[in-house]
C-alpha cells in the first residue's frame, strides 16, 4: 500500500510540474515581442491613468513625468532594454506609445519590428 501511495505521489508531482511547465512558465513571457506588446498596453494605461489625474498628457519630459508624479517606478522598457517613447500627436488628447523593437530603430521586420498603439483621452 505504501508503495502505491509513494507512485501515484510521484506521478501527480510529475504532472504538476509538467502543466506548470507547459501552460503556465512558458507562456508569451518567453516571448520578447509578446513581452513588449504588454509593455507597451501597460505604458498607455499609464498615460489614460495620469490624464484622469491632472487633466493632461505626460510633457515635454514624456515618460518621467510617470515616474515623477508616483504612477510607475521607473521608466518603461521594452524587452531588449531600450525605453518606450511617447509622442503626443497634432490630434488633441491623441499620443502614440511606441517600442521600436530589439534594434531600437524605427521600421524593422521580425523582432525589429516597431510595436506601437494609439491612445486617446478626455473623450
Amino acid at each position: 500500500m505504501k508503495i502505491i501511495v509513494t507512485v501515484v505521489t510521484t506521478l501527480f508531482i510529475l504532472l504538476w510540474f509538467t502543466y506548470k511547465l507547459v501552460f503556465v512558465w512558458s507562456e508569451p513571457n518567453d516571448d520578447p515581442y509578446k513581452r513588449t506588446i504588454k509593455t507597451v498596453e501597460q505604458t498607455k494605461e499609464a498615460i489614460e491613468y495620469y490624464y484622469s489625474q491632472f487633466n493632461k498628457l505626460p510633457d515635454g519630459l514624456g515618460l518621467n513625468d510617470l515616474v515623477t508624479k508616483e504612477i510607475a517606478r521607473d521608466l518603461p522598457m521594452d524587452s531588449w532594454g531600450n525605453e518606450i517613447q511617447f509622442i503626443k500627436l497634432e490630434a488633441p488628447k491623441t499620443f502614440l506609445v511606441i517600442s521600436y523593437g530589439a534594434d531600437g530603430i524605427e521600421g524593422g521586420k521580425g523582432l525589429n519590428k516597431d510595436i506601437q498603439i494609439i491612445g486617446e483621452v478626455g473623450i
